[in-house]
Order: structure tokens, then sequence, then C-alpha cells
């Protein structure tokens, strides 16, 4: 009679629960299963801030054409981003002093003249408050792009052969990318999404 009981009760002990090798695997799968969603939640967002960045240099591509087809005087930003003298009447929505300023970077240049000219201030406006900022509390906006690193605009000119004519000025932009440092291998530039 005894044997019997034995055996009831065994028998309702393992009806009763998981043993613990069980759980431990169960919680085991789904730690692994969180760490490879985790994972790729991780790259989409990069891939995402990849894809807005390319729209960002996009719009400025697209209104600097605009602006340069529209009043031919791309030159005149080489001109003004070397000449450091010039003021300014701020454009950020929270003016700093006295409300004029010097502008100290060619993005903040060329928002400043893209928002100037309707077409083009359309243009520029649709990136937002997100990337259209004063990030630096100099009291003139500047373009940021999807890893919140400041966009760089460049103006090229090309010379012609006895290097004093000015043959054509081309402009590009280019974001830091992913790491934040320029001139690295991650870098995004303007003429690539042509």
């Amino acid at each position: 009679m005894k044997r019997i009981r034995q055996n009831q009760s065994h028998t309702t002990r393992n009806q009763a629960g998981f043993s613990l090798m069980e759980i431990l695997v169960v919680i085991a799968i789904i730690i692994l299963i969180a760490g490879l969603l985790l994972g790729a939640g991780a790259k989409m967002k990069q891939s995402m801030n990849k894809s807005h960045t390319k729209i960002v240099l996009n719009v400025c591509k697209s209104a600097a054409v605009e602006y340069s087809e529209k009043y031919n005087i791309v030159a005149q930003f080489y001109t003004e981003m070397n000449n450091q003298t010039t003021t300014y009447t701020q454009n950020a929505p929270v003016t700093f002093g006295s409300g004029k300023g010097t502008i100290d970077d060619s993005i903040e240049l060329f928002v400043y003249k893209m928002l100037k000219y309707e077409v083009t201030k359309k243009m520029i406006k649709t990136l937002g408050n997100k990337n259209l900022i004063d990030r630096d509390e100099d009291g003139f906006l500047e373009i940021r792009d999807g890893f919140d690193n400041k966009i760089k605009f460049y103006v090229d000119e090309d010379f012609s052969s006895n290097d004093i004519e000015i043959v054509s000025n081309k402009t590009y932009f280019q974001s830091a990318g992913i790491d934040g440092v320029f001139d690295t291998d991650d870098d995004l530039f303007s003429y690539d999404q042509e």
C-alpha cells in the first residue's frame, strides 16, 4: 500500500508545474529573441536616420539649384563665406543680444539666403523644426541631418586655364553620417544623391 501512495504523489507533482530546467530554457529563449529584436531595432533606426539625411541633403541641393537658376549668384556665397565681418539680422525664432550678428559658418549663410526668397524659403521650411534649428544659439538657423549633425555647405569653383576667371561654381552639401565625424567613410554627400 505504501508503494501506491508514493507513485500517486510522484504523478501529481509532475502534473502540477514545470521543472526548473524547463523554466530556464524558456527564459533563455525569451532573452535570445529580445536581443535579436533590439539589434534589429537599432539597425532599423540607423537606416531611418540615413534615409532622412539623404532627404535633407536633397532638399538643400534642390534649394541651391533653384536659387542659382533664378538668381544666378552662387559666386556671392563664396565671397560672403570668406568675409567674417558682414553683419546680418538674426533669423532664429529667439534672437540673442542686439538682433544682429556675424554668421560663423557656410550652412548658416546658406539658410539665411534661402529664407530671403519665397521659392527657396518654402523648400527649406519643409525640413521642419527638428532639422532647421539654432543649436549653437548664435541667432542664426542651421540645418541638421538625421543624426543631429550640422550639415556643411561647400562652393567649389572651377577656374579657367589661366586661374583668373571663374568658369563654374558647384555647390554641394555634406553630412558627417553615423559617427558624427567629417571626412570618414560614412559621410553622405548631396552629389551622391543623383
